[in-house]
């Protein structure tokens, strides 16, 4: 019961709402439907419109930073391809650079040897003569000439195939330059390559300097084309400001450059002024590591929600040895800047959705009010002719469906008041004839009541007047089968036996019927007490194990550990039921086993009859359990019974507040169950029950 109330108590807040709601009056109803029609309308247009527009501007705005994105990077690619890389890939060209680097290689110094000068330099001073020839050589002066024409190269020095100085336009901090990773990257295994390393930022000074590397090959004889020392160059990378600005003008977005992991050039937004270069702390690095790939997103980006698009420079760049560099440039506006037009368009939206809502309320209330005024008159109408003026009617006034419903109406009151006149009259007759029929149903359920008396006294009479000679007479037979009157032969101690087995077969019907009988009667008496379930199950097994010894039977009875040793019972009811299932069940089987079951539920407990006998038929459940009823009548030719001992069952459960009930395959066998409550002495129940 405690489970029911709070099921109802969680569905009363609902049912409460919904009642509320069937309880308004039409008026309110129609009212507010074309309000939440109006409303939900305008709010999904709203909606609808308003995710268009941002999805548009945000294609517009990604299309716009792309180009942005794309200008940049083809500038950066086209300074890279000609001011860093380009002059200084003019200058290997050079004959005398050439010729000098041949030179130097046609008469190569051991490994030892360079050792030895790359020592020396580091530790000599400027006037050295080592130094000396390098710095103030033929090929020096044509580098420093280069220098001078194009500053942007602070830095240039040549060496030869194996890494040793050959000039440089300024001391270098070594001799030996083939075990640094920009010589070994250019000299590339004697194939040669172009080198552009990660730029190096200077604080102080506010630049970035770019280490590049070129191969200066061979132009003729044999070796022409082939790898024959490596020439670098070191540029201020000064033109990179400008880029920002010819990329990005009259442009809301701001643009960053990304170098590397740890270096970012950028500007302000809608600024032409490019910033300071910045070093990135180890937090920005792992963020820009994390940074999506090539996409249009919708992103926090330096602290602000933006729409970003990011663009690696080796996507654009046409060259492969700017591919390495891992360059990428991120274009982004902030949403705000992005969005503003959109927010104008959401206020004109709302403000038209508001005035529409003012529209439809002051119509609708018009509409509501037009439609419900027939329905109210019809209600007064109504109330009136259900108070007794049955002469009350609905002016016909329209056509429409309002006019069907008064026309009906007058059609149905004419219906009534012709009826209620008929209805008057036919009571006036019904009166009488109820009368006569009560008179009769008192007599007829009189003489039922007297016959099923009768019909009780006489079988409890039949039942005693024939179990005494019956009882006379089996006890004699059961003295001649076991010898105590005399000595028989054998055929008349077979029929002798058949006597007294045909005797103990009506002993047992005429108990049957007096059973039945009692219970039809009301007079079957339930005694409960506790009783040890184990022990009963016991008893049972005993009792009757002989028959399943007889037909060669296995016979098992399995009780639930977890049911209490005592419950509160009829025991002799029960055992009544329980004999009777067992009776049947080896009764009607040949070969394979009977199994007594007794398992326990929540507050019931279970007996559970399996067999392998012949099985019962579909259409036969129907009526298995109903009195002087078998299977059919062979059943009855080949297993005889009297067909009660079933019915005894169903009536003794329903007795004792519980059920049977019937699961069987013929030729598989059958399962009766019975269901009973479960009722536990005191003794049973943990402490705190019993004290309850």
């Amino acid at each position: 019961m405690e489970r029911k109330t709070q099921v109802v108590s969680q569905r009363a807040p609902n049912s409460g709402i919904l009642k509320r709601l069937r309880n308004l009056p039409v008026f309110s109803k129609l009212y507010l439907t074309i309000l939440v029609v109006v409303v939900v309308t305008l709010g999904v247009t709203g909606v609808l419109v308003a995710s268009v527009t941002t999805s548009q501007q945000i294609a517009v705005q990604s299309d716009s930073l792309r180009d942005v994105a794309v200008t940049f990077t083809r500038s950066l690619d086209t300074v890279l391809a000609q001011d860093v890389v380009g002059r200084i890939e003019v200058l290997s060209l050079s004959r005398s650079l050439r010729e000098s680097v041949e030179a130097q290689n046609s008469a190569p110094q051991s490994m030892d040897d360079i050792t030895i000068l790359d020592t020396q330099w580091r530790g000599a001073s400027d006037s050295d003569a080592l130094i000396a020839g390098v710095l103030n050589n033929e090929l020096a002066d044509e580098l420093r000439e280069f220098k001078t024409a194009v500053p942007n190269h602070v830095e240039v020095f040549a060496t030869d195939a194996a890494g040793a100085l050959i000039a440089s336009t300024n001391r270098t901090s070594d001799y030996y330059q083939a075990d640094e990773e920009w010589w070994q990257a250019t000299w590339n295994g004697g194939q040669g390559a172009i080198y552009i390393g990660q730029p190096e930022f200077d604080e102080s000074s506010n630049s970035l300097a770019l280490t590049v590397a070129i191969p200066i090959r061979a132009q003729s004889g044999a070796s022409a084309g082939s790898t024959i020392g490596v020439l670098r160059s070191t540029y201020l990378f000064t033109s990179l400001v400008d880029l920002f600005a010819s990329a990005n003008d009259g442009q809301r977005a701001a643009l960053h450059l990304y170098l590397g992991a740890d270096i970012r050039v950028g500007e302000q937004t809608g600024s032409s002024e490019a910033s300071a270069f910045t070093l990135l702390d180890a937090d920005e690095q792992a963020e820009v590591a994390a940074f999506p790939a090539s996409t249009s997103i919708q992103t926090t980006y330096e602290n602000t929600d933006n729409i970003v698009y990011r663009l690696n420079v080796a996507d654009v760049s046409e060259y492969p040895f700017i591919d390495a560099l891992g360059w990428f440039v991120v274009a982004h506006v902030s949403t705000a800047d992005a969005f503003a037009v959109i927010a104008q368009s959401n206020l004109v939206i709302v403000i038209s959705a508001l005035l529409g809502l003012g529209f439809a309320a002051v119509l609708g209330f018009g509409v509501s009010r037009l439609i419900v005024s027939p329905i109210h008159q019809l209600t007064e109408l109504a109330k009136k002719f259900s108070a007794g003026e049955m002469d009350t009617r609905v002016p016909e006034t329209t056509r429409d469906e309002l006019g069907v419903l008064a026309h009906s109406f007058n059609q149905m009151a004419d219906t009534v008041t012709l009826r209620e006149r008929d209805l008057n009259e036919l009571n006036r007759t019904l009166e009488a004839r109820v009368q006569e029929r009560t008179a009769e149903l008192r007599k007829a359920n009189a003489l039922a009541q007297e016959s099923v008396r009768l019909k009780s006294e006489f079988l409890s009479t039949m039942s005693h007047e024939l179990r005494t000679p019956l009882n006379a007479m089996l006890g004699y037979t059961s003295l001649m089968t076991e010898g105590l009157a005399g000595d028989f032969d054998d055929d008349t101690l077979d029929m002798i036996e058949r006597i007294h087995k045909n005797g103990q077969r009506l002993l047992l019907l005429i108990n049957e019927v007096l059973d039945l009988a009692r219970i039809e009667a009301g007079r079957m008496e339930i005694v409960s007490a506790p009783f040890d379930l184990h022990d009963m199950a016991g008893q049972w097994k005993s009792q009757m194990e002989v028959l399943a010894q007889e037909k060669g039977l296995d016979f098992t009875v399995t009780v639930d550990d977890k049911l209490p040793a005592q419950i509160v019972g009829d025991k002799d009811r029960i055992t009544q039921i329980v004999v009777n299932l067992l009776s049947n069940a080896f009764k009607f089987t040949e070969k394979g086993a009977v199994d007594l079951t007794i398992t326990g539920r929540t507050n019931s407990w279970v007996i559970s009859v399996a067999d392998t006998g012949i099985g019962i038929p579909p259409h036969a459940l129907n009526y298995i359990f109903d009195e002087f009823r078998q299977v059919d009548g062979s059943s009855k030719r080949m297993y005889g019974g009297s067909g009660l001992g079933l019915a005894i069952v169903r009536n003794l459960c329903r007795l004792l507040n519980g059920k049977v009930s019937v699961t069987s395959e013929v030729g598989l066998g059958s399962v009766f169950t019975v269901t009973l409550p479960l009722e536990v002495s005191v003794a049973e129940m943990p402490a705190e029950m019993a004290v309850e």
